[in-house]
């Protein structure tokens, strides 16, 4: 859907998103992660190990999509 957008600007903003959406039983498997939700933690430990490196005001007017080419 070009141009649409869900408004979601975070994980939580996905999980609020999906919660209205979906029947709550499947909301709800989902949500829970897996019989003792050892799963469910250890998604969350791995998103929460996931750092972005925010680049703001570069120069990006010469970059390539060639794999190892770098300007600069």
């Amino acid at each position: 859907m070009k141009g649409h957008t869900l408004g979601a600007y975070n994980i939580a903003d996905l999980r609020e998103f999906a919660r209205r959406r979906l029947p709550r039983g499947i909301f709800e498997f989902v949500d829970r992660g897996a019989e003792d939700e050892v799963s469910l933690r250890n998604n969350r430990a791995a998103l929460d190990r996931i750092k972005l490196k925010p680049r703001v005001l570069v120069d990006v007017s010469q970059r390539s999509r060639r794999a190892g080419c770098h300007r600069g």
